[in-house]
């Protein structure tokens, strides 16, 4: 593949997932005001949503379908470049995203329901701030892999990366936290 396809290529499914992700952020919104402000409700759509993607991801097994084109030529260009590392990529990441949706599911059901005091607008400040944080570690994933010169290169980086990978992401994660207080303490006290 050309390199100049390629970044079209990878365009294209930035565009996709961004827009799949905002359009996630605003049904969930949705859910949360049709719920009488519940936060559970929000966490439980959020861990079956996690849980949805990550049985996708071991349905489809070494397939490299997928429900949209553009997509599906990501995976049929990243399973030719990586091997078999791919199959595995797809699989730690379809665990990842069954042990996320199960651990939401519990943090659901073990807070119980419990009311937003915050204004309506603060969740979906934070929903997109999340989306945008999940664009950018995806943007991340796409340069190793096409970083990558084959199979052992894409192993070799991939460890260096996730040190990395995961510090970024106990960043992110606490960065979120805390806009999303201080933002709810601005909004809140007026």
């Amino acid at each position: 593949m050309t390199q100049e396809k390629l970044t079209s290529l990878r365009r294209k499914q930035l565009l996709l997932q961004t827009f799949l992700l905002l359009l996630a952020a605003g049904a969930l919104y949705v859910i949360h005001l049709a719920s009488g402000q519940s936060f559970q409700a929000v966490q439980i759509s959020i861990a079956a949503i996690g849980i949805g993607i990550g049985i996708y991801k071991l349905i489809r097994k070494r397939s490299t379908w997928a429900p949209v084109s553009i997509l599906q030529e990501v995976h049929v260009y990243e399973k030719e470049k990586l091997g078999a590392e791919w199959r595995k990529n797809d699989k730690s990441s379809a665990f990842y995203f069954i042990g996320f949706g199960i651990i939401y599911m519990g943090l659901s059901i073990w807070q119980g329901p419990q009311p937003m005091t915050l204004p309506p607008g603060f969740l979906l400040i934070v929903l997109i701030l999340a989306a945008s944080i999940l664009v950018f570690f995806n943007w991340l994933s796409f340069r190793e892999v096409d970083k990558a010169e084959g199979p052992e290169d894409f192993i070799q980086n991939r460890s260096k990366y996730a040190e990395n990978k995961i510090a970024f992401q106990v960043t992110a994660v606490i960065g979120i936290y805390f806009t999303a207080m201080f933002l709810g303490i601005a909004l809140y006290s007026q």
